[in-house]
């Protein structure tokens, strides 16, 4: 099949490809592929005894479960067990318009189907896909970048199914394996998070770059002493935090992590000037937007309006 087989087809909405099918061009620039332009394309399958290509729920994957072409006009993405990477797909006209939800292949009971081999989503595959609502991935997953969903406005719930060792979802926030611990990893914003208290149950020592940034609901963050750094852009565009309490613990902050804080947000810190920093916080931590005070203990910040 060659590049626009089935370009500017806009009725198309099923392609069934055959067991002697050997090659599909696959270009780098959407608007050559064979699929260019088909905006009612929902489905593309492959008879089962085809030795070059497969097909899974309705996409073209590779028969080495390599993404291969995702149906414009589709709504939902299921990650087959057998793909162990996924970047971007080709679709029919280079964004996945109408794709809402992202969850992985499951038994007739709901359980994960299990793979031995990891499971890693690179790039900016599913980026600016502004339908994108819920995205649920299983728990082999292990690199992992928030740049893959970068964009995603409108989406509202991002999970990784327990019993990974890499990944691990609590409530609303994502979390990520580093050394000694957890470091919060990412919450949607649109996720409709309010309060956030470091969990018990485990020991998260960093709040991951960008991890809450742009959560406007977000109104109370409560750091515990086992967090020793606060990554670039943690709480970037967190505006509606009226307040927050840094211990002492937090030995490392980074650029930007309240950025677009405003001068009714006030951030509590421990040391007495700005002088006394600890020497892993960035320079130009304390924007002019934003207020300090300096000195606080937890009781006096709990003591404040």
């Amino acid at each position: 099949i060659d590049g626009w087989s089935f370009a500017n087809t806009p009725k198309l909405t099923t392609v069934n490809l055959p067991a002697t099918l050997t090659s599909i061009a696959y270009l780098t620039n959407a608007r050559y592929s064979p699929f260019y332009n088909t905006p009612s394309l929902k489905e593309i399958n492959v008879a089962k005894d085809n030795t070059s290509y497969v097909s899974f729920d309705g996409v073209l994957y590779s028969s080495s479960w390599t993404a291969y072409v995702f149906p414009v006009a589709k709504t939902s993405l299921i990650i087959p067990h057998g793909v162990t990477s996924l970047g971007s797909y080709k679709a029919s006209t280079a964004v996945m318009k109408s794709l809402e939800t992202i969850t992985y292949e499951k038994d007739a009971d709901g359980n994960e189907v299990k793979n031995e081999k990891a499971l890693t989503l690179y790039s900016s595959g599913f980026s600016n896909i502004t339908t994108l609502k819920s995205v649920e991935l299983p728990s082999r997953v292990s690199g992992l970048s928030t740049s893959m969903f970068s964009g995603c406005s409108n989406l509202e719930t991002f999970t990784v199914a327990a019993g990974g060792t890499n990944f691990r979802t609590e409530g609303k926030v994502t979390y990520k394996a580093v050394d000694g611990g957890w470091a919060t990893f990412f919450v949607p914003q649109n996720s409709g998070l309010t309060e956030y208290v470091v969990p018990t149950e485990f020991t998260v020592t960093t709040i991951g770059q960008a991890s809450f940034s742009g959560v406007t609901t977000l109104k109370k963050v409560t750091l515990s002493d086992t967090v020793t750094t606060i990554e670039a852009q943690a709480f970037k565009g967190c505006t509606g935090v009226s307040k927050i309490f840094i211990p002492a613990s937090v030995t490392s902050l980074k650029s930007e992590a309240f950025g677009e804080w405003t001068t009714a947000q006030t951030v509590y810190v421990t040391f007495a000037s700005d002088d006394e920093r600890p020497s892993g916080w960035y320079e130009y931590w304390a924007y002019d937007g934003m207020t300090v005070s300096y000195g606080a203990t937890q009781e006096s910040f709990d003591a404040a309006e």
